[in-house]
């Protein structure tokens, strides 16, 4: 599109059926070596793409595998013992709409750097950074969950990005698939003691995620979702880039609240926002979720071993709310 004699705006909408963040990423990097050639940046090799119908036609062939199978049959008993819906600051109406509100969470740098020490501390190291943080944000996502909802079995949705293989990881397309994650919360969990039965869960579903097995009835098991995005977008061709997620104030129906991690463009700090529905969330409630969220995330990062029955989530003036 150009906007102007020497400014002109590269476009290009996609439907989420067709892809997910790590493909726009894919789409990205690929743009900017198509765009370095076109400009003359010396003998820029360009490969091609794997094509999506490859992917299609391994996933046909895995769907007859024992392993396949093992992780249908693990899926299907999760739908035995359902969690039950999530509840916040009131019940929200049974025909509630689709239409959200995105709130930042202003998690900061400071927040960032306290997360990621706690993320490499031998009591919660994982594999990778990324899956320590991810347990981290997640248990303490289960713990506000708690003290809202007094429920002590609880589910939320995580997206698995499905690329199990570099040839996978290097193809555009809708790979993602979101798995719930059931946790029970006992009254003198803390931080700690959560983080180890969050961290034995995840692996059960990181085990568990074929690609292709997600199923419809599992999708409905969970009304809140986080989902940390790993995907990033780095430079253009050399030129600094700075992404923003519009979001479209819509999502699905079913999803009370989705709180969003990522950090696009790798500028070493978490963005956190949260995506509330706003038939479940009236008035100041969405503030005082991101309020409640960060309160507890402070205390819980302050001291691993305080029970998460033990904070305070009425603070300052918020007695006010009660009536």
């Amino acid at each position: 599109l150009q906007v102007a004699d020497d400014n002109l705006v590269w476009y290009f909408n996609q439907h989420h059926l067709i892809t997910d963040a790590w493909s726009v990423s894919i789409i990205f990097d690929r743009m900017s070596a198509l765009y370095a050639r076109a400009a003359g940046a010396g003998d820029v090799s360009v490969d091609c793409l794997p094509r999506f119908e490859d992917h299609v036609r391994n996933f046909q062939e895995s769907e007859d595998t024992p392993r396949y199978a093992k992780a249908r049959s693990y899926w299907h008993q999760k739908l035995v013992t359902p969690p039950e819906p999530s509840t916040f600051y009131r019940r929200p109406p049974v025909n509630h709409g689709g239409r959200t509100d995105r709130v930042p969470m202003g998690f900061g740098a400071k927040r960032t750097a306290q997360i990621r020490a706690l993320a490499n501390d031998k009591r919660f190291r994982a594999f990778t950074l990324d899956l320590a943080l991810f347990r981290v944000l997640a248990t303490i996502l289960f713990g506000y969950l708690y003290r809202v909802s007094g429920n002590d079995r609880l589910a939320i949705g995580v997206p698995s990005h499905g690329r199990r293989s570099a040839k996978s990881r290097s193809t555009a397309g809708l790979f993602i698939e979101i798995y719930p994650l059931v946790v029970d919360v006992a009254p003198d969990d803390t931080l700690a003691s959560l983080y180890q039965r969050v961290a034995t869960a995840m692996q059960e579903l990181l085990v568990n995620a074929e690609p292709g097995v997600s199923t419809f009835e599992n999708g409905r098991m969970f009304d809140v979702v986080l989902n940390y995005i790993t995907a990033s977008f780095g430079e253009f061709n050399g030129m600094p880039v700075t992404s923003e997620w519009v979001h479209p104030n819509h999502g699905d129906r079913n999803h009370l609240m989705r709180l969003q991690v990522h950090d696009f463009d790798k500028a070493g700090e978490l963005e956190l926002y949260a995506d509330l529905n706003v038939d479940a969330f009236v008035g100041n409630e969405k503030q005082r979720a991101v309020e409640h969220f960060l309160l507890l995330a402070d205390a819980l990062m302050d001291d691993p071993d305080k029970p998460i029955g033990d904070i305070p989530l009425l603070v300052g003036d918020s007695h006010r709310w009660l009536i």
